[in-house]
């Protein structure tokens, strides 16, 4: 089986991530699919994201490979079935909605 993955708009989809809760289908690194409803919208979260110490390191991080554009980008979201946060790779998403405000 061949899976179609989308072409997405990185800040479109933070844009609707801000707005309520999307449901994204992608597929995992070890080629499982998953679908996970997801936000970036602040009222759902129920611990911070970042230390921050570990922001410091993210920031220190992307400093460093900023001249890097063809890294696999990943974003991390809040997942409100698991109230914690994951990620998924932004060039394995196979579909995208938003489900709720």
């Amino acid at each position: 089986m061949t899976n179609t993955f989308l072409q997405i708009d990185e800040k479109d989809l933070i844009q609707n991530l801000k707005l309520g809760v999307l449901e994204v289908l992608f597929e995992k690194k070890n080629g499982d699919t998953r679908l996970m409803h997801c936000t970036l919208r602040s009222s759902y979260f129920k611990k911070p994201y970042l230390t921050e110490e570990e922001r410091q390191n993210h920031a220190n991080y992307y400093a460093q490979n900023e001249a890097e554009p063809h890294k696999i980008r990943t974003l991390t979201v809040w997942d409100v079935d698991e109230n914690d946060w994951r990620s998924f790779r932004l060039d394995k998403i196979m579909s995208c909605q938003l489900t709720a405000q």
